[in-house]
């Protein structure tokens, strides 16, 4: 009786384990053959370290600058600068022009900051004039045209100095010491930059004549002009007249 009682419990106890289909002896090995067979889960990569650049080896002085050299001469030249291009106008460029005329002022008014040295000395003395017309040979004469730009901002484009004179002995020859030989000269902060003979052919005292003579820009550079002519000569009028193109804007042209 005890025996069947105890086989009955037995069953009761073993039915659960029987219809799962393992035994209470296999679970544990099953339990860890599934553990072993699971994915493992993925794993983030490692940050990388950088690694550290050793030192480069120091280059003897002679060296280092065979190196540059060679390093430059490689180079290519860039290419040549390109001009600025222009900004615009608040309004346009315009031509304007200065006319001076003398006399007057008469006395002429020549400046000795814008004649050598020589040539201011013999004006002060008893063989300088300052008058138009002056009717005596052997008389320097010197006159300064001055004047401001007509424009704040602008290129200088030069112009013509025109004069009549009169030859007061006759001129026989660009080599006889009379008037014949008589020169012009134009001067610019103090620098010669033109000069010619007054007289081409022979001719007697007492005549007229007119030369019209062509400006650079770079001969009215400091807004002056000197005409100094010799000596037995007399002037009798000059006219400048100078060209300018103006923008009224803050910026050299």
């Amino acid at each position: 009786m005890k025996a069947g009682l105890h086989l009955g419990i037995l069953a009761l106890l073993l039915t659960p384990f029987w219809e799962s289909g393992f035994l209470p002896g296999t679970a544990l090995a099953r339990d860890h053959f599934l553990v072993a067979q699971a994915p493992e889960p993925a794993r983030q990569p490692m940050p990388s370290v950088p690694r550290s650049i050793p030192s480069p080896v120091p280059i003897a002085p002679a060296e280092s600058s065979e190196t540059v050299d060679e390093l430059f001469r490689q180079v290519p030249f860039p290419p040549s600068p390109r001009p600025l291009p222009g900004l615009p106008c608040s309004r346009p460029m315009v031509l304007r022009s200065v006319t001076l005329s003398a006399p007057p002022p008469n006395p002429a008014s020549p400046l000795q900051s814008e004649l050598p040295a020589q040539i201011w000395t013999t004006l002060q003395g008893p063989f300088g004039t300052v008058n138009w017309g002056e009717p005596q040979a052997n008389k320097l004469f010197a006159h300064t045209f001055q004047w401001s730009p007509p424009c704040k901002t602008g290129c200088r484009m030069g112009g013509t100095l025109t004069f009549t004179y009169r030859n007061n002995l006759q001129a026989t020859s660009n080599t006889t010491p009379d008037a014949g030989n008589d020169k012009y000269y134009l001067y610019n902060g103090g620098t010669l930059t033109q000069a010619g003979f007054l007289y081409t052919s022979p001719s007697p005292p007492g005549q007229t004549f007119t030369k019209t003579l062509t400006l650079s820009p770079a001969e009215i550079a400091n807004n002056r002009v000197t005409l100094v002519v010799q000596d037995d000569t007399a002037v009798l009028q000059a006219k400048l007249e100078l060209r300018y193109c103006c923008c009224e804007c803050e910026f050299p042209i």
